[in-house]
């Protein structure tokens, strides 16, 4: 389901989200063919925790370079890093993004 897809993509293991699926994104006017379950046209909400990532590329992601230590969570330093060598003129804001956003900080 494509805005299935879409909601989940970007999410960090233990992250907790909920999201609200439109029709067109979801089972459209058609509804669910295979059970006959759902019917077409209706908004779908989903509240989700990721709890694991199952069948990894062995290409890297842009979550893996950052994430050195491999422990799966982004830390200010890390991300700080990164900028530093790729993209110094963001420092600074990353540093205020971490500071206002970062609410699942350890």
């Amino acid at each position: 389901m494509e805005g299935w897809e879409q909601a989940v993509l970007g999410m960090c293991i233990g992250e907790s989200k909920s999201f609200k699926v439109p029709p067109q994104l979801a089972y459209t006017d058609r509804g669910d063919d295979e059970l006959d379950i759902m019917p077409g046209g209706v908004s779908l909400i989903f509240d989700v925790e990721l709890v694991a990532i199952h069948g990894s590329s062995s290409i890297p992601t842009l979550y893996s370079q950052i994430d050195t230590n491999s422990d799966m969570f982004i830390t200010f330093e890390e991300m700080e890093a990164w900028f530093l060598k790729r993209r110094p003129s963001l420092v600074d804001l990353v540093r205020t993004a971490f500071n206002l956003d970062d609410t699942n900080r350890v």
